[in-house]
């Protein structure tokens, strides 16, 4: 012990600086215990990871290497079994473990499996690759849209649907259909339409089938109020020769199909009766071509089926089991003429050759149709333009897959200019017998998209050719390669303040399975790709209005979105970069209170004779009568003296006008722009006072018109002071509780100082807690936001000029070289504005427009969206 004791004296001298000896004997015992309590501490040390840290960590530091904790291979081969050992026990075994390669990874099984994988919560349209590799997508409505190409291509789209041809794919509209009854389902239907909007489901030019209606739908015996969306609807061909139950297709756009669905449910008392799958009569076999339609209902799996509780009507939900594809342009007939070839039916043997075509075209009346569809064909290769046709038209065509005649490069189809006689009329008619269509029978849908040769095939078919490029011959393909598709022919504008026929086209209906194939042979024929923007765009230049208008559950959705975007934008901007809505007298920023501004309106007119109830609801106007009446009223067509009495008297046989909005199109005659959330104004006397006016009755336009200087003035910022005292006050209580956070940072620095490595890596985690002011910082954002968004009192009084309505699609107009939009006013500031314009004798039609950006009011002309 008195050694021991000497040595470490001697030690404690050396650490002081002192002169040191060595001594003259080494104790081997003392050495030998201190050593062996090393030893074994570093065997517990790697013998056990868990106690400090992982294995490589216990590594020389030069050793160390960050891979070594994700790959086992890394490590000296001494370490390797305990470094296993220790990620089992954590269970970070599997998430270390070798990804497979991407060759693996890339396998046609795989990606089809991992493509499926993806589409389960939003989903994919056929021509989704396509798209995503060449457009942006966007997530909405429960699918994955393309939205507008990746190019500069706005001004191109444009040009492609007035000179050229747009190309659009709508196949996310779903589709119903209704068996039964003729006069049962019509009557039915007919709680959820009014014939004072326009034609509905009974009429008769839609009866036979050859024309395709629209509709609008609403809540059963709630007209003019809870307004759903339009919905197409097609009968099928009936030559009233048969009495066979009846087919209707109804095409609803996704952002109201469930609201129809759930109606139409509750009208005819339905309930769902099966969606099992489907035995397949072939060998039960992966084929790819099944894969990639696993997440499809047809023709793998039943669609849903719907029966009422007499079994009179039945429903089968086809969501998502057509394709529907928009040609928009003049050259539309010529890319389907170019496209699409119709195969022959004269040879005997190869009438014989064919499964479902064959049977489906053997009786004598189904040929008679087939050759009326041939010959319809023939003729539409000689029409210039898709308005040569009878409006609204369907036409029936069985066509070859256009895989088999698609050209080497990408051509631009042009009109046939040498089929075209000089006795030919300029309006074609068409045999009945031409809408009949294979494509209503589901079961020869769901045959031609299970024997469709997939595109491996194909190419192993053409590879066996003995001379390379040359197709072969109609007997030698295969029966999948006859592609029944339905065409729906619209006629575009119609109006003569627009481009007559401008917009119109065809829609492409067609099974399953085939949306590639018909879209790359599209694209080959000069067609333009077109997305959701272009048909933003499109309805912009026709004048037709979107589909969620202000009045239906789907418009204040999407209003309700809009407004969050766009706030949160907003408030992301630093405040010296912010637009002070409060300074410029905008009171609903990004907002459409509609039934407020209303029941302001309601209040304060004089040609009411009573003031109605302020419920809140309100309706769009679509009565055909009253619109008539508004443009007799604003083309003058009444005497002068008699308007205002013919107003009111308007007001008295129908007082429900008054909680109405009127859809009008806008156009901004001296340029200027014309934004979305435009605020739409009332002009004063004054303000029509020295105007020069010479119009242009082609286009709704004023070229001499004196733009007079109307400026809002300056409003005062009342949040201005309370803004810069909540900021200061949150700035010193901010710098108060960091303080407080600085001296328990410096007292947990302490702590952690006499705590060993292990304890503080557990007391880190657990101290792993959210910032202590969170919830400070959030309440003092919302506070503020409020205070930089005005609270007006009313909102048709915020400004000097009263508020009629908003522009709810404004832009740049290209068929008009100004820009133009589309807005809503109620109904009672557009009868103010006609008593307006007749008391100062102004010929055209004017209402003030202001920008949410400016301080400028600017003269534009408006008309009806009828």
């Amino acid at each position: 012990m008195g050694e021991t004791a000497e040595t470490e004296e001697l030690a404690r001298h050396a650490l002081l600086g002192d002169a040191t000896f060595l001594p003259n004997y080494f104790e081997n015992k003392a050495f030998i215990s201190a050593r062996i309590d090393e030893i074994e501490a570093l065997n517990l040390a790697i013998g056990d990871a868990s106690q400090k840290g992982m294995v490589f960590q216990t590594l020389p530091k030069h050793m160390r290497r960050r891979i070594m904790s994700h790959t086992i291979k890394r490590m000296p081969r001494k370490l390797r079994e305990a470094h296993t050992r220790s990620l089992k026990s954590t269970g970070a075994l599997s998430a270390v473990l070798k990804r497979p390669s991407r060759k693996y990874r890339r396998r046609p099984s795989n990606l089809l499996k991992e493509y499926n994988r993806r589409q389960k919560t939003n989903i994919w349209l056929e021509t989704h690759i396509w798209h995503a590799k060449r457009f942006h997508m966007t997530k909405k409505w429960g699918y994955h849209l393309a939205d507008r190409p990746n190019d500069k291509s706005y001004r191109a789209c444009y040009r492609a649907a007035a000179n050229h041809c747009l190309l659009q794919d709508l196949s996310f509209m779903n589709c119903i259909e209704l068996v039964g009854p003729y006069s049962h389902l019509v009557s039915t239907l007919k709680s959820h339409t009014s014939a004072e909007c326009g034609l509905t489901f009974g009429a008769k030019c839609y009866k036979s089938g050859v024309r395709e209606g629209n509709v609008m739908f609403f809540e059963k015996d709630k007209y003019p109020f809870g307004a759903i969306g339009k919905v197409d609807f097609l009968w099928r061909f009936n030559d009233l020769s048969e009495e066979t139950d009846a087919k209707l297709w109804l095409w609803c756009h996704p952002a109201y199909f469930n609201q129809i669905l759930e109606q139409i449910i509750s009208s005819f008392d339905l309930q769902i009766v099966s969606s099992d799958r489907k035995q397949s009569k072939k060998k039960k076999e992966k084929r790819k071509e099944k894969l990639k339609l696993d997440t499809r209902n047809i023709p793998f799996t039943r669609v849903p089926t719907y029966t009422s509780s007499t079994g009179v009507v039945k429903l089968n939900l086809l969501k998502d089991t057509l394709n529907r594809f928009r040609l928009t342009g003049p050259l539309a007939n010529a890319v389907l003429t170019s496209a699409f070839k119709i195969p022959e039916l004269d040879s005997s043997a190869e009438f014989k050759a064919f499964d479902w075509w064959s049977e489906y075209y053997s009786s004598e009346k189904k040929s008679a149709a087939y050759s009326a569809q041939k010959n319809f064909w023939a003729l539409l290769a000689s029409c210039t333009s898709p308005c040569q046709l009878p409006p609204h038209s369907a036409v029936s065509v069985t066509i070859v897959d256009p895989r088999l005649t698609l050209p080497q490069t990408r051509t631009k189809a042009v009109p046939d200019k040498t089929a075209v006689t000089p006795h030919q009329t300029p309006v074609l008619t068409l045999d009945p017998l031409c809408s009949d269509s294979p494509l209503w029978d589901s079961a020869i849908r769901d045959k031609v998209t299970e024997t469709k040769l997939s595109t491996a095939e194909l190419g192993e078919r053409r590879s066996k050719r003995v001379v390379p490029g040359i197709l072969p011959g109609e007997a030698e393909v295969f029966p999948s390669s006859r592609i029944p598709i339905l065409l729906i022919q619209r006629p575009g504008v119609q109006s003569s303040s627009k481009r007559i026929g401008f917009g119109g086209g065809w829609d492409i209906i067609s099974p399953a399975g085939w949306g590639m194939a018909l879209w790359v042979g599209l694209v080959f024929r000069g067609c333009r790709a077109g997305g959701l923007r272009e048909a933003i765009s499109l309805s912009r230049e026709m004048g037709t209005p979107l589909f969620n208008e202000p009045d239906t559950e789907a418009g204040q959705i999407s209003n309700e979105s809009d407004k969050k975007a766009n706030l949160d934008a907003y408030f992301r901007r630093p405040p010296a970069k912010r637009l002070n809505f409060i300074l410029m007298g905008i009171p609903t920023p990004f907002d459409f209170q509609w039934s407020r501004l209303i029941d302001e309106w309601n209040s304060s007119s004089s040609l009411l004779p009573e003031n109605p109830s302020s419920d809140g609801s309100f309706f769009v106007l679509r009565n055909r009568f009253y619109l008539d009446q508004l443009l007799s009223f604003l083309t003058r067509n009444v005497q002068k003296k008699k308007i205002e009495k013919q107003l009111k008297k308007l007001l008295i046989l129908e007082p429900a006008l008054s909680k109405c909005l009127v859809p009008i199109n806008v156009l901004l005659n001296n340029g200027g722009k014309l934004d979305k959330y435009s605020l739409v104004c009332l002009p004063n006397e004054s303000d029509f006072s020295g105007i020069k006016q010479t119009h242009n009755r082609k286009r709704m336009r004023d070229q001499s018109m004196i733009d007079k200087d109307i400026i809002e003035s300056q409003h005062e910022d009342y949040h201005f002071d309370k803004r810069q005292s909540l900021r200061a006050e949150h700035q010193k209580l901010l710098k108060k509780l960091r303080r407080k956070r600085v001296i328990e940072y410096r007292k947990r620095r302490e702590e952690q100082a006499n705590c060993c490595l292990a304890d503080l890596k557990i007391r880190k985690r657990k101290m792993r807690k959210p910032s202590p002011t969170l919830e400070l910082v959030k309440d003092y954002n919302e506070k503020m936001r409020a205070l930089w968004l005005p609270d007006e009192k009313s909102i048709q009084n915020s400004n000097s000029r009263a508020v009629m309505g908003f522009v709810t699609n404004g832009a740049f107009c290209f068929s008009e070289s100004l820009s133009s939009g589309q807005a809503y006013v109620t109904f009672l500031s557009l009868l103010q504005l006609i008593l307006l314009l007749d008391k100062c004798s102004v010929s055209r039609n004017f209402l003030l427009i202001r920008n949410y950006a400016s301080s400028h009011y600017k003269f534009a002309a408006f008309s009806l969206a009828l």
